[in-house]
């Protein structure tokens, strides 16, 4: 009887072992909630609701694509003119993961903002016509101290028209070597170069000028086979001197601080879309010529990468 008892609990161990080794043998199911970006929207004449639709969210960041950007959840928005915008949400999950989703606000049809409005900035310091820009066609960054470290570059702003993507600068010239403008042409996020700095940058393109040259630019195309910065040294698509970018005198506001304006020639960067999107580095700490000192657009809290800068083609 001991004998058979024996048996019995032997054969009641194999099965337990049996089933942990089954259960070893299961897929094992890992949540690893990820938020993901989603949102609707209605439109009551310039008057945007915009409708959370997200996941896995814990914060959120809302472009609104004329400068104007909130972080509730469902945020209501009034523009100031007609015309077409790239709303963006940014939300930020429990992982610090982020995910994002564009849409395009369209209240005129899809004829382009301010129908009828030409844009025109005259290159030679003077910088009142600026104040002529719509803001529906004016992307503007300023430097805000509280979220970066990066200090030479203040403010800048772009607006474009048929021929020219106008921008105007104003920086630390005591911090100034090299300036980069990434280009992405089309908003994508496929392929194209990403820096450090920026969130989704995807250049396709980049400009470098210098400080002491009056940043006669060139244009460079990025070479993806070379990675990382490596892929903007050559061949140059438009070599310096060819007068794709042209500024005017540069002015002092007070002490280092400076202010310019200049114009990029639009028909030699190819593939242009409807909009383009533009980020600004710039180099130079003391001691380290190509130390990055400036960036914008600033992050919009410390921790943050920048978002580039949607500038209106049409």
């Amino acid at each position: 009887m001991k004998k058979n008892l024996l048996v019995k609990l032997m054969f009641a161990i194999a099965i337990v072992l049996f089933s942990y080794a089954c259960e070893d043998d299961e897929p094992r199911k890992i949540t690893l909630n990820l938020p993901s970006a989603d949102f609707s929207y209605t439109i009551s004449e310039l008057n945007v609701i915009f409708t959370d639709k997200s996941q896995n969210v814990k914060s959120y960041f809302w472009n609104f694509g004329d400068g104007e950007t909130s972080t509730e959840q469902n945020p209501s928005h009034t523009y100031k003119s007609k015309g077409t915008y790239t709303a963006e949400l940014t939300v930020t999950g429990e992982n610090g993961k982020t995910s994002s989703k564009k849409e395009t606000i369209d209240f005129d049809g899809g004829t382009g903002p301010d129908p009828g409005v030409k844009v025109e900035i005259k290159i030679d310091g003077n910088f009142a016509d600026w104040a002529e820009v719509p803001e529906s066609r004016l992307a503007v960054a300023t430097l805000d101290p509280a979220v970066t470290e990066l200090k030479s570059l203040k403010e800048i702003k772009m607006c474009a028209n048929d021929t020219y993507i106008f921008m105007y600068v104003k920086m630390d010239a005591a911090n100034a070597n090299a300036m980069d403008m990434y280009i992405n042409i089309d908003g994508a996020e496929e392929n194209g170069y990403n820096g450090w700095m920026w969130d989704k940058l995807n250049a396709e393109y980049l400009m470098q000028g210098f400080y002491a040259d009056k940043y006669d630019m060139r244009l460079a195309r990025y070479d993806e086979s070379k990675g990382g910065g490596w892929g903007w040294l050559e061949p140059d698509l438009v070599p310096e001197g060819s007068g794709l970018f042209t500024i005017s005198e540069m002015k002092t506001v007070e002490g280092t601080i400076i202010e310019f304006e200049g114009q990029i020639i639009r028909e030699m960067i190819p593939n242009l879309k409807k909009e383009v999107w533009i980020s600004v580095g710039h180099s130079g700490l003391p001691g380290d010529a190509w130390s990055t000192s400036g960036g914008l657009p600033t992050v919009p809290s410390a921790g943050d990468k920048n978002k580039s800068l949607v500038v209106k083609l049409q």
